[in-house]
């Protein structure tokens, strides 16, 4: 299975002093392939059991508080993370893990494969408390916690000329040589996008999106999510019916240099030394278009 994510970024450390302790803390994010593909072939639909588990679990979040308000007091949480947020740019939740799942439908949509590979952001934090103790030398204390972020990235992945599939590509697949990223409530998807002159295209499921890309491929698009598959929705957790969301155009060259971009507050930086900065006005015409029902065919 082709990886769309490698290596990890790493916060810090950074130190605060609480009572007279010394508290040291750096954190590292990485992106984590969660769910096995999930693949489709030919114009067959499947459905497919998802699920999403989001926080820290049970025992390493007891552990660390229990530590934390035992040793400098209630408050001294509240304290660290407010540090932490300071540093990260962003709102920090210390919750306990739960789990959601749902049965989605994947369709199929013309000739070939279509995989959907699932990732989740990982942060997993570490603290060491330099404890000072009379006449001895210090104590020190390593705390560890992973936190499985509401942060996923979805790659709707296609090949029209899959050999496991007795069809013939039709147009609308064959020739995607780009790249759509943009984002839908707290998901990432990418989606590939086919090149015709001065326009783009590509589908988000029953609806095919046309739009010519302003300065530096970037452009506007009204997202109608009720068309959206399934899975899509469950990830997304997006409850609008409307999404206007901003749209990069990536070719699989500019695809390594993301893997970062969408996990790190350093996010503009990277679209901006992509060249993918926009000057003017962004919003360019979009047209949906509606899909037309195809025939049932036999596939693998």
């Amino acid at each position: 299975m082709r990886k769309y994510f490698s290596g990890a970024i790493i916060f810090g450390p950074y130190n605060i002093l609480i009572d007279g302790q010394e508290i040291l803390f750096k954190w590292t994010e990485k992106w984590f392939d969660v769910d096995e593909s999930r693949t489709i072939r030919c114009v067959k639909s499947r459905e497919f059991k998802f699920s999403k588990t989001t926080g820290i679990e049970q025992k390493e979040l007891e552990r660390f508080t229990d530590y934390v308000e035992g040793s400098l007091g209630p408050a001294a949480i509240a304290t660290i993370k407010s540090h932490m947020e300071n540093q990260i740019g962003r709102e920090i939740a210390f919750s306990e893990s739960s789990t959601i799942t749902d049965t989605a439908e994947f369709e199929g949509r013309g000739c070939g494969r279509q995989t959907l590979f699932v990732y989740q952001l990982f942060r997993d934090y570490e603290f060491v408390f330099n404890k000072p103790r009379p006449f001895r030398k210090p104590l020190i204390i390593r705390k560890t916690m992973r936190d499985r972020t509401n942060n996923f990235d979805i790659r709707c992945e296609t090949d029209p000329d899959d050999e496991s599939c007795p069809c013939l590509p039709p147009d609308l697949n064959h020739g995607s040589d780009e790249i759509a990223s943009f984002k839908i409530g707290s998901l990432t998807l990418r989606v590939d996008a086919k090149r015709t002159g001065d326009s783009v295209s590509f589908w988000l499921g029953a609806l095919k999106y046309i739009a010519t890309p302003g300065a530096g491929d970037r452009f506007l698009v009204d997202i109608d999510t009720k068309s959206l598959p399934a899975a899509i929705r469950f990830f997304s957790q997006t409850h609008e019916e409307t999404i206007r969301a901003q749209v990069d155009l990536l070719d699989d060259e500019a695809m390594k240099y993301l893997n970062f971009a969408f996990a790190s507050p350093l996010e503009e930086a990277w679209l901006a030394s992509l060249a993918r900065k926009v000057t003017g006005d962004e919003t360019y015409g979009v047209e949906p278009e509606k899909r037309k029902a195809e025939p049932e065919e036999s596939g693998v």
